[in-house]
Order: structure tokens, then sequence, then C-alpha cells
């Protein structure tokens, strides 16, 4: 029987072994616990930087009233538009001019010039006359090809550049 009792572990073995399949087992419980939460946060803060991105790319395109005020140009005075139309009406015969002296013709619409000023309107007559126009405080200003525009740009202060 004494080699029975050499072959049967002693108790404090037996405790030891079964304390370590123990902490063996709760250490693979714990990495698996937290493989998982790891991604979830991975993903939790991929998603709030996009989400982040998103917001800061609206806010520099879009530039929302509620943040950056009313705009600007919705708020002009009647000067200022007036001096804006009469500007354009300018740009708008010399672009008119311009198209003629390349192409030997006038174009059939302000698109075919160039840029287009908002509120004035083109209207040819004949071969080589044409009358830009705007609707300025009730008035009707017109520039034909022959007229000064010393005399249309007065009023806002700004001259055409003058020839070198």
């Amino acid at each position: 029987m004494a080699s029975e009792e050499e072959q049967q572990p002693d108790k404090s073995q037996l405790l030891a072994a079964f304390d370590g399949v123990v902490n063996r087992e709760r250490e693979k419980a714990l990495e698996s616990r937290s493989r998982p939460v790891a991604r979830r946060t991975h993903i939790v803060v991929l998603v709030l930087c996009v989400i982040s991105w998103g917001t800061l790319a609206y806010t520099w395109l879009a530039k929302p009233a509620w943040l950056f005020g009313p705009d600007a140009s919705a708020t002009i005075s009647p000067r200022e538009k007036e001096t804006r139309l009469r500007f354009g009406m300018y740009l708008e015969r010399e672009r008119v001019l311009d198209f003629r002296r390349n192409k030997h013709r006038l174009p059939s619409g302000l698109e075919e010039a160039g840029d287009v000023e908002q509120g004035i309107e083109y209207q040819v007559s004949g071969d080589s006359s044409f009358v830009v126009s705007a609707m300025v405080g009730g008035v009707l200003l017109t520039l034909n090809e022959s007229q000064r525009a010393d005399d249309l740009l007065k009023p806002t202060g700004v001259g055409p550049p003058r020839p070198h």
C-alpha cells in the first residue's frame, strides 16, 4: 500500500493544480471580454471622427446662418445695389464689345459673351447695335455700344479704366 500512497498526489498539490486551472480559465474569460470592448471602442471612436469631420465640412462649405449670421449680400443697401448694377452694365457692354471684336458679330445672348451679371438685360437691334439695360429703383438705365460709360458710372464714383 505504500506504493499507492506514493502515487496519490498530496492534498496541497491537488489544490495548487486546481487553483492553476481556475486562474487560467479566469484569464481566458478576461481576455475574451476585453477584445470585443476594444473593438467597440475603436468603432465608437471611428464613428465620432466621421461625425466630427462631417460637421466641420458642413459648417465650412454651407456657412449656415445660425452660426455665421445673415448673408451680407442679402442686406445690401439700395445705393450699393445701384452701384453694382451700373458697374455690371459697363462690364456686360465691354464683354459684348470684346466678343464683337473677336468674332466679328454680336452674341445672341449675354451667356455667349461671358459671365452674366445678375439683373442686366441685353437687346440686339440691327446687325451691329445693342443695348444693355437694368432697372434701378424704378428707373430704366440703358447703355449702348456708342455711349460713354463715364456718364453711367459717375454716380458710383468708379470710372472705366483709361487706355494706356
